[in-house]
């Protein structure tokens, strides 16, 4: 395409690089023994823990990079990534469930968030049952949480639920 040709080109003249380019200049490949990045190894060397926040919308190449600068074999690195895997399934800047899983898989420590501090207790009740049979076209479970706000009750007219749902008619 004429457009991102150009784009490059300028790029190269000016000396910039997008976020994208920088990404894809950083990505050690699919195959962790290719060899080390200089850049990723003085990243490595030079920080001790990340913390990954909103770790549902990594992509591969930033799972890749992660990867490469901060695990494998006698690291002493720690990684803490913070991430709602049901959050996964929007794809937002390129995250994607798959990602999400493989990194859940390779974490050697695994928690969740089992209180709500948020909401009532009778709309985390209707959510717990709305939920109950999880995301089933991804195949995530959605684990009940606990009612735990310290705040005043929600009030409700007589005869109205927390969580209304309207029936669709599928077209």
């Amino acid at each position: 395409h004429w457009g991102r040709a150009e784009l490059a080109r300028r790029r190269e003249r000016s000396g910039q690089m997008g976020f994208g380019q920088l990404l894809e200049a950083l990505d050690p490949g699919p195959d962790p023994q290719s060899g080390e990045s200089p850049l990723l190894a003085a990243v490595a060397q030079r920080y001790r823990a990340a913390l990954i926040d909103e770790f549902q919308d990594t992509d591969p190449i930033q799972w890749r990079i992660l990867q490469q600068a901060f695990t494998g074999a006698g690291s002493e690195h720690l990684l803490v990534m913070v991430g709602d895997p049901k959050q996964a399934i929007y794809r937002f800047r390129g995250g994607e469930l798959a990602t999400y899983r493989q990194a859940a898989a390779a974490a050697s420590t695994s928690y969740g968030l089992t209180e709500n501090r948020r909401s009532s207790e009778a709309l985390v009740a209707g959510l717990n049952a709305l939920m109950r049979p999880g995301l089933v076209r991804s195949g995530l479970d959605v684990p009940a949480v606990e009612a735990k706000a310290r705040k005043g009750e929600l009030l409700l007219a007589a005869g109205e639920s927390p969580l209304q749902t309207l029936p669709v008619e599928p077209a």
